[in-house]
């Protein structure tokens, strides 16, 4: 897989997660993985399998749009 497409489904995943506190949990485990730190103690079990789920549902393309019907929807959001 290349970074282009992780960072797709990096995208995806976040767009997806509408819990705040959940997000805010994300970028602290994110951030403290750049610092070269290891923050999963740090997490209960529920959130990791969590996590783990959303990272198999972003693998998921079987629900993925080609980009000219992406564009097509871009056109219509922009003309309501």
């Amino acid at each position: 897989m290349s970074a282009i497409e992780i960072r797709g489904k990096f995208v995806k995943l976040l767009a997806d997660v509408e819990d705040t506190a959940m997000l805010e949990q994300m970028l602290a485990y994110c951030l403290a993985l750049v610092k070269g730190e290891h923050p999963l103690a740090e997490f209960p079990p529920e959130f990791i399998a969590e996590l783990e789920e959303a990272i198999a549902d972003s693998d998921d393309e079987s629900d993925t749009l080609d980009n000219e019907e992406a564009f097509k929807m871009f056109r219509q959001w922009g003309k309501e």
